[in-house]
C-alpha cells in the first residue's frame, strides 16, 4: 500500500524532472531563447504546468525574458510570444583538460560563454598525485580570482588521459603521468575542491564538444580520432558518449591493425598508436606530438612528410574499417594539431573508402577534419557538468 509520503516523494521527483526539462530545452535555445508555448508543443506538458516552471524558474533568478528585437520568429499576427533565455550569471561550470604536457582550465557562464581560461605546463616525469594537486591550485586560483559565490558553481568537469573509468571515478592507466593507474583523480579532486566533478577521457570531451558545437553532417553518430601525443577515439551516439559494458571510455589507440607489428607502449604489438608514434621517428621531429610541424613540410614538398601521411591515412583506415563494423558511424572527424594533416587524412581515407566498398556497408559515411582547441576541449568538460546537472 502506498503511503501519502511516497506519494509526496513521488510527485516531488516528478516535479524536479519537469523543471530541469523545461531549464534544459530553455538553456539549448541559446540567445534566440524560446516561449512558453514552444516548450507546450515539445514537452507535451499541460500550459499551466509550464507556466509555473517558467514562473518558478524566474524567480528562482535562473531564466528571463529577452528583448523584442531578439524574439523568436512567428508567423502569426498578433503579439509575438515572449521568449525566455537563461541568465549567463546564474550559474557557472568550471572545465579542465589536462595531460602529460600541461592543464588547461576554463570557466563558463551558464550561457556557455567562456570567461576566463589559463594554462599551465606540466614538467616532464611528474606524478599523478603532484599534477593533481596542480589542478587543485589551478581552480582554488581562478574561483578566488573570479569572486564568484561558491554556491553557483555546478561543478568540475575533467578531461582526463588515458582509459577512465566512469562508475569507479578513476584514470585506469595513463603511462605518461608516472602512478597513474587506477588512479581516482574525481575524488581526490571532489574532497579537496568541495565542487561535484565529473570524470570522462579528453577524446570523449572533445567528441562531445565537436559533435553539439562543430556544425558537422553527422546524423547524430559521429566517431573522433585525437591524434595528439598519441591515438585516441570516441563516439557520440544520439547525444551519448558511448561507453563499455565494464563503464570504460575506449581505447581506439590500442585497436590492432597487425598480428606482428611493433611493441606499443601498453605490453601488446601491432597496436595503431604503436604505428603512428613510429611515424615520428621516421620523420625526425623529436617531438611528443605527432605530425608536429608537418604542414610546413608539405608545403615544402618534402617526401618524407608527404608520404608519413599516406601511412598514417592507411593505418587508421585499417581501424576506422573495424570501428564501422561495430558502432556504424554516420561520420567520421580526425582531430589533429596539424590543420593540413588532418585534411590530408581525412581526403584519403575517404578516397580509400569508395575504393575498398564492402558487401556490409550501409550508406554513405562523410569523412571531416579539424585542428585541436584547447577551447573544445574545455567546452566539453562543461558540457560533462551541465549534462548532470540537467539529467
Amino acid at each position: 500500500m502506498t503511503s501519502q509520503r511516497d506519494n509526496a516523494l513521488r510527485a516531488s521527483d516528478v516535479r524536479q524532472h519537469n523543471e530541469k526539462m523545461v531549464l534544459s530545452l530553455i538553456h539549448k535555445a541559446g540567445k534566440t531563447g524560446i516561449s512558453q508555448s514552444k516548450v507546450v508543443q515539445e514537452t507535451g506538458l499541460k500550459a499551466p504546468t509550464v507556466f509555473r516552471i517558467f514562473n518558478y524558474l524566474e524567480e528562482d533568478g535562473l531564466i528571463a525574458p529577452i528583448t523584442e528585437n531578439t524574439q523568436e520568429a512567428t508567423n502569426k499576427k498578433g503579439r509575438k510570444p515572449l521568449a525566455y533565455t537563461v541568465k549567463p550569471e546564474a550559474k557557472y561550470t568550471i572545465g579542465i583538460e589536462f595531460w602529460a604536457e600541461c592543464i588547461t582550465i576554463g570557466v563558463f557562464n551558464f550561457a556557455g560563454e567562456l570567461i576566463h581560461a589559463g594554462k599551465l605546463d606540466l614538467e616532464t616525469g611528474i606524478a599523478a598525485n603532484e599534477a593533481t594537486s596542480k589542478i587543485i591550485s589551478l581552480v582554488r586560483e581562478f574561483t578566488a580570482r573570479l569572486d564568484i559565490p561558491a554556491d553557483k558553481y555546478l561543478g568540475v568537469g575533467v578531461a582526463a588521459p588515458g582509459q577512465v573509468n566512469i562508475a569507479r571515478r578513476e584514470i585506469v592507466y595513463y603511462p605518461r603521468i608516472r602512478d597513474m593507474r587506477n588512479f581516482p583523480v574525481a575524488d581526490i579532486l571532489e574532497e579537496s575542491l568541495g565542487m561535484n566533478v565529473y570524470l570522462h577521457n579528453n577524446c570523449s570531451a572533445i567528441a562531445l564538444s565537436e559533435y553539439r558545437y562543430g556544425g558537422y553532417r553527422h546524423g547524430d553518430a559521429l566517431f573522433t580520432f585525437l591524434i595528439r601525443s598519441g591515438v585516441n577515439g570516441a563516439f557520440v551516439n544520439q547525444n551519448r558518449i558511448y561507453i563499455t559494458s565494464q563503464s570504460t571510455t575506449l581505447e581506439s589507440g590500442h585497436i590492432p591493425i597487425s598480428l606482428d607489428g611493433p611493441l606499443c607502449d601498453c605490453g601488446q604489438k601491432g597496436c595503431l598508436q604503436a604505428y603512428m608514434t613510429g611515424l615520428n621517428t621516421i620523420l625526425g621531429t623529436g617531438s611528443p606530438i605527432l605530425l608536429e610541424g608537418i604542414d610546413e613540410r608539405l608545403r615544402a614538398g618534402d617526401y618524407a612528410a608527404v608520404q608519413a601521411l599516406d601511412d598514417a591515412a592507411r593505418y587508421l583506415y585499417a581501424a576506422v574499417k573495424t570501428v564501422i563494423r561495430f558502432f556504424r558511424p554516420k561520420a567520421f572527424l580526425f582531430v589533429c594539431t596539424s590543420k593540413e594533416a588532418g585534411e590530408r587524412i581525412s581526403r584519403i581515407i575517404s578516397r580509400l573508402r569508395e575504393e575498398q566498398s564492402s558487401g556490409f556497408d550501409l550508406g554513405v559515411i562523410d569523412f571531416f577534419s579539424h585542428t585541436y582547441s584547447e577551447l573544445t576541449a574545455l567546452r566539453g568538460a562543461s558540457d560533462l557538468v551541465l549534462d548532470a546537472y540537467f539529467s
